[in-house]
């Protein structure tokens, strides 16, 4: 029978190859960083970048968010997996 803690990322993320990055800001009060940790923990070749002073939403706007999520994407496509690695990023001057 179906539970919803089932559903939750870090009990499915074990069985899952899809490249993935994280982004997540230390700071974020509807989410804490914590899950982010440990939801890439338990994802196999994950990465986590994570950010500070860029909230919950606002990171979805931040310049440098937006560039390492293209760049993710890009490395993806060309066949570099970045899967691992922990970076930290600021957030960009407004």
């Amino acid at each position: 029978s179906f539970r919803f803690a089932d559903a939750r990322g870090t009990h499915l993320a074990g069985e899952l190859t899809t490249p993935l990055l994280a982004i997540h800001d230390r700071g974020d009060r509807e989410v804490p960083h914590l899950e982010g940790r440990q939801l890439v923990a338990s994802w196999p070749g994950a990465a986590l970048q994570s950010t500070e002073g860029l909230g919950h939403r606002r990171i979805l706007r931040d310049v440098s968010v937006v560039q390492a999520a293209v760049d993710f994407i890009h490395g993806e496509a060309d066949g570099q997996r970045a899967g691992g690695a922990l970076e930290h990023m600021t957030a960009a001057p407004r």
